[in-house]
């Protein structure tokens, strides 16, 4: 169909008939009934903006600091707590966002002093800077529930925001409509890791790369169905693709009551696609005569 990915081209006629159907089934839903995705905080310069202990310390611009993830190395697991962001500030990452959104006339001392240092770097020039009433006000500040990343390895990851921080735009913001409540355990599966396989798309090097509407599309189990007490367990991302495995067979086929055969033919759109695009960037790394593991 001309509104279909084209990479269902690289599917059979059973698994595209499956994902068609699927996605008009009562037990499935959209990642975007019950979540807002938006982009991260553009800041027009991160290496600015995003500052570290030792910057704020010495500018003393304790008091506009935000806590912030820019990096997707910083997501280890599928939470993060304040304490975690702690130890990155303590460790003098580039943790910390300079919010100025509230200085109304005079400037501080110390916050002119580095402002001082953007000027003379021309950062007031960049696009997106100019354009603002104030250059160095960064807009768009929100806290969002969870996090994603926008570049995916292996598949989607929702990770749960209890640092009440932000991100820059290389990590997409999460927001629940209205306060629905979606279990997070939900997410991990062959339905939604299929379902992104086919939304996203891979320009080269193995890496798929979902947009905010796009990760709205995904197609996620119906949280209404579930008794959610017993989905109150943990996601163990060492075990990545076991954990995926197993989770698949517990919502999919013990609670959602999808029959062993599509279960199969889920995880077979997923490995098909994965495969498919992994095995590009292997190609990618023998034409330039480069190394691969």
């Amino acid at each position: 169909h001309s509104t279909e990915k084209w990479t269902k081209y690289f599917l059979t006629q059973e698994q595209i008939d499956l994902m068609r159907s699927l996605k008009s089934d009562k037990r499935i839903v959209k990642f975007g009934d019950y979540f807002d995705v938006d982009v991260g905080v553009v800041t027009g310069k991160n290496d600015f903006f995003i500052v570290n202990k030792d910057l704020t310390q010495q500018y003393k611009l304790d008091q506009y600091i935000r806590p912030i993830i820019g990096r997707s190395y910083l997501l280890k697991d599928e939470i993060i707590t304040e304490n975690d962001w702690q130890v990155f500030w303590n460790n003098n990452e580039r943790v910390g966002l300079l919010d100025l959104t509230d200085i109304n006339g005079k400037i501080p001392a110390g916050v002119q002093k580095y402002l001082d240092l953007g000027l003379a770097e021309g950062i007031h020039h960049g696009y997106k800077c100019s354009i603002r009433k104030e250059w160095y006000k960064v807009p768009s500040i929100w806290i969002p529930y969870a996090f994603m990343f926008r570049q995916i390895h292996d598949f989607p990851h929702l990770i749960l925001n209890k640092a009440n921080a932000l991100s820059t735009d290389t990590i997409h913001r999460v927001k629940r409509k209205n306060g629905k409540n979606f279990p997070q355990v939900l997410f991990y599966t062959y339905l939604t890791a299929a379902s992104a396989e086919i939304e996203g798309r891979s320009y080269g090097g193995g890496v798929l790369e979902l947009e905010p509407s796009e990760v709205e599309r995904l197609l996620i189990p119906n949280p209404e169905l579930f008794d959610h007490d017993q989905l109150d367990y943990m996601i163990i991302r060492k075990e990545n693709g076991t954990f995926l495995k197993k989770n698949s067979s517990l919502i999919l086929s013990e609670f959602l009551g999808l029959n062993n055969k599509e279960v199969t033919l889920l995880k077979s759109i997923y490995m098909k696609l994965f495969e498919r695009r992994k095995s590009r960037k292997i190609n990618k790394s023998i034409m330039r005569g480069k190394p691969f593991i």
